[in-house]
């Protein structure tokens, strides 16, 4: 039977660093942090657009927080998506998911990095940050385990990020194509607890109800700091 490593290597995936360092990085995560247009859809922009977002990855973000939720004696981590500008596919999302935050309107990722660090009594170390183009590096700078989005448009920027180390995986998937699944099921794959979870999921167990029932009483809140004015 073959190993996360090999599963999702062969789907296109690529490791960074070892798996086992992964892991490491992976059991100190308090928080998972996405960035929005890139990586849960496509990134298009314009007017009368919007950036929605899909079924599949709303359900990878589900199982991967049940996942370690039970993984770390039924503590809930902190869920939060982080975008430059306002966008209220983000916010339904956040909201209908049960997120503790949206951040936007940050002029620095790294400034939203500090604000969540103190709000939520976080270390960076504790972060899980899933990113993909460069408004997003220096938040990359910052968080213990990084996860950036294929585009395979971008070959000089994701060699920049393999050579400065601010990466652990770079996904098969691009964004607005189960990108965030891929982590998910990566992740949850890495804790030994696939096979579990989907089971507790399917069956709809008393284990995973405790879990719903913490994540639906999560109110989201609203991150901002205001772009300054040139």
């Amino acid at each position: 039977m073959k190993n996360e490593y090999d599963i999702f290597t062969e789907l296109g995936g690529k490791f960074l660093v070892q798996s086992e360092l992964l892991v490491q990085k992976l059991n100190k995560v308090k928080c998972v942090l996405f960035d929005w247009d890139g990586v849960f859809n496509s990134g298009e922009k314009g007017e009368g657009t919007t950036s929605l977002f899909y079924e599949a990855d709303s359900m990878g973000t589900n199982l991967l927080r049940f996942a370690l939720w039970e993984k770390n004696q039924q503590n809930l981590p902190i869920a939060g998506v982080l975008s430059g500008a306002s966008s209220p596919s983000a916010r339904t999302f956040v909201l209908r998911e049960h997120f503790h935050f949206l951040a936007t309107r940050f002029k620095h990722k790294s400034e939203a990095i500090e604000v969540v660090c103190q709000h939520f009594d976080l270390k960076p170390e504790e972060i899980l940050w899933v990113y993909d183009d460069v408004l997003d590096v220096s938040a990359a700078r910052m968080c213990g385990l990084r996860i950036m989005v294929r585009r395979t448009a971008s070959p000089l920027f994701t060699q920049y990020i393999e050579r400065e180390g601010l990466a652990e995986y770079v996904t098969a998937h691009a964004g607005g194509n189960f990108a965030v699944r891929e982590i998910s099921e990566l992740l949850i794959g890495l804790m030994g607890k696939w096979e579990e979870i989907l089971a507790h999921r399917t069956t709809y167990s008393s284990t995973y109800r405790s879990y719903l029932e913490i994540r639906q009483a999560v109110q989201p809140q609203a991150l901002q700091r205001m772009v300054e004015r040139i």
